[in-house]
């Protein structure tokens, strides 16, 4: 049973909320990995449109709306390769990042701290732990299920 008070409208008279921004993808969105800045101005999401190859969609809001940015995880063809988000920065100028890839024989694992801004890789180490922001900011919930700390 639901109840109404003045300010509320009866159920036949609402309306759905706009959609803020919408894609098409034949991937699979892994909805659970949705992430929301402290300042809710930027979420990410994980999308797989191929079975070994996992990117990373960033939402931005900015002064004419939401913007989204699909970034892959490597430019080359690896025969491996994702990219997650691994934390918030508390100054809502930074994001963490995890990246790993296989192509070629050769395996790399990378921590980045990134620009929210530009989107672009500030500094970077192959162990969390040799990057001071990854320390201290990592989020519980990436680090309690990712595959790049095994």
């Amino acid at each position: 049973m639901e109840v109404a008070d003045a300010k509320t409208p009866p159920p036949e008279k609402r309306q759905a909320p706009a959609s803020v921004l919408s894609r098409c993808t034949y991937g699979q969105v892994w909805t659970s990995s949705l992430a929301i800045s402290p300042d809710g101005r930027m979420m990410t999401l994980a999308v797989q449109p191929l079975e070994n190859w996992r990117e990373m969609w960033a939402f931005r809001l900015d002064e004419t709306g939401w913007q989204l940015e699909v970034i892959p995880p490597a430019t080359e063809r690896p025969e491996l390769a994702y990219l997650e988000f691994a934390g918030w920065a508390p100054d809502n100028k930074q994001l963490l990042v995890a990246r790993e890839t296989f192509a070629n024989g050769r395996h790399t694992t990378r921590f980045e701290l990134w620009n929210r801004a530009t989107l672009k890789v500030e500094k970077h180490a192959d162990k969390p732990g040799n990057l001071n922001a990854f320390y201290r900011w990592q989020d519980p919930l990436w680090k309690g299920g990712t595959m790049a700390l095994r």
